[in-house]
């Protein structure tokens, strides 16, 4: 129920949503004659919309979380780093076309920041991770591990965690795969960051930031677009609701995920951590079947069943029916 609830609320706590709400409330006021509650619903309506995508007031409240943790210039000043991970954004699963251009924009941002960090750590593994509440939907984990061995890494030091649907869930998949005390940084948006440090602390991890995607700039602007408001300043400030809503959630999500089962992740990550990954072209949407239907995906250079495929024929599951799936998983060796 928590996993209908959780999006729901996140949907209809949106600006746009609220404002929508608003005004349709004060159709149905000035229907009923009463014109002062109605007039001033429409006005808080509109109200809400201009200040939402207005840029002094998203930038405003985004500057907070933009610059909770600076970026990582040098990965080499941070020590002994062994393993990057790549947190879950979206993408379009279902496109005929290459990995890197199903990519959304900030997965193709944070898979850049994650490959620049790797470049300059030769010995540490990349992993990627994230999952669609949607069983219909291939995980950005395979667009991520498809886009980054198109452009040339060695799919050896590839992890892919295409369970996890959320970052509560990316905590402890990448908990199950890391050794203890194993040092890594952790790429996501900035927005994010601040919850997503949060997460992994409460997963008894101690990540380094490596923050991208910053959405504000540092200057003060003055040109005549900056004070017109924009459906980009708007997705700014739903960006900053989806944020606080998620950290007021964050201690649910954790306390739900350990009352569980959290040995469900190790189990599962345990497959990906010994399955090589499948290559750009075993990767393509099966049509009409199912994500925990599909067969595993080999990769034809070694014989090995790809880790999408292990993963979905001996731990196929969804989040929203995590009992049923905790009662088998505790079968598997």
């Amino acid at each position: 129920m928590f996993d209908i609830i959780k999006p729901l609320v996140g949907a209809f706590a949106a600006p746009l949503a609220l404002a929508t709400l608003l005004v349709l409330l004060a159709a149905l006021a000035l229907w009923r004659g009463r014109r002062v509650l109605g007039r001033l619903l429409l006005v808080l309506g509109l109200l809400l919309v201009f200040l939402s995508s207005w840029a002094p007031v998203s930038n405003r409240l985004l500057a907070p979380l933009k610059w909770a943790y600076p970026p990582v210039w040098d990965p080499r000043d941070h020590g002994d780093v062994t393993a990057v991970v790549v947190l879950g954004a979206g993408w379009v699963s279902d496109l005929d076309v290459p990995a890197s251009i199903r990519l959304s924009t900030s997965a193709s941002v944070r898979l850049m920041e994650g490959l620049r960090l790797l470049e300059a750590l030769p010995d540490a593994r990349l992993l990627v991770s994230g999952a669609s509440r949607d069983a219909e939907r291939l995980p950005v984990a395979l667009g991520y591990a498809q886009a980054a061995q198109a452009l040339g890494i060695d799919p050896a030091r590839i992890v892919a965690l295409d369970t996890p649907v959320d970052t509560a869930q990316e905590a402890y998949a990448v908990r199950a795969v890391l050794a203890d005390g194993e040092r890594f940084f952790l790429v996501t948006s900035a927005s994010h960051m601040r919850r997503a440090v949060r997460h992994f602390e409460r997963a008894g991890l101690t990540p380094i930031p490596a923050p991208t995607g910053f959405k504000t700039g540092g200057g003060r602007v003055r040109t005549l677009a900056y004070w017109v408001p924009s459906a980009d300043n708007l997705r700014k400030t739903e960006r900053v609701v989806h944020e606080y809503l998620g950290w007021w959630a964050l201690g649910l999500d954790h306390y739900r995920l350990v009352a569980l089962d959290s040995g469900v992740f190790e189990r599962a990550a345990a497959v990906a951590a010994h399955a090589s990954y499948p290559p750009e072209d075993a990767g393509r949407p099966a049509s009409g079947l199912r994500r925990g239907q599909r067969s595993a995906l080999a990769d034809p250079r070694s014989g090995t069943p790809g880790v999408s495929g292990v993963f979905r024929r001996r731990y196929v599951f969804r989040f929203q029916a995590r009992v049923a799936f905790a009662s088998r998983a505790r079968s598997c060796p």
